[in-house]
């Protein structure tokens, strides 16, 4: 996959705000492993966990939140795989998208449980030994 615009930038009515570098590499790793065959729970585990630790930290900025919150809502192409993910998954990847509001309106993140750290913590309740359902 080469990397749409949104990992570089998002423009919003404040103007075009840069996105960490890093961040991309973060979502890519998760792309990879939603757009395989057979998804590596366990890859996908850990690059969810990379990705939210960096939001959450270091990476928490207005342009990086809205960047992933896009990048999650935009890309149509993981609903095979989403099929083949625990329930637990699917629900905490419906949850990204309201990742957004972070920083310019954390109150509405934290009322939807949608901040780095409420997914982070969503995500630790998954059990990896616990067989799909």
């Amino acid at each position: 996959m080469t990397a749409p615009h949104i990992l570089t930038h998002v423009d919003d009515e404040h103007g075009r705000h840069f996105v960490d570098p890093e961040l991309g590499v973060l979502l890519l790793a998760v792309d990879a492993e939603l757009c395989a065959a057979a998804p590596n729970l366990v890859a996908l585990h850990t690059s969810l966990d990379r990705l939210f630790r960096f939001l959450s930290e270091i990476g928490r900025t207005h342009a990086n939140c809205w960047a992933a919150d896009s990048f999650f809502l935009d890309d149509k192409r993981w609903a095979s795989s989403l099929a083949q993910l625990p329930a637990a998954y699917e629900s905490l990847l419906q949850a990204i998208p309201g990742i957004h509001d972070t920083v310019s309106a954390p109150e509405v993140a934290q009322n939807f449980g949608c901040t780095p750290e409420a997914l982070l913590e969503q995500l630790y309740a998954i059990d990896l030994e616990r067989p799909a359902v």
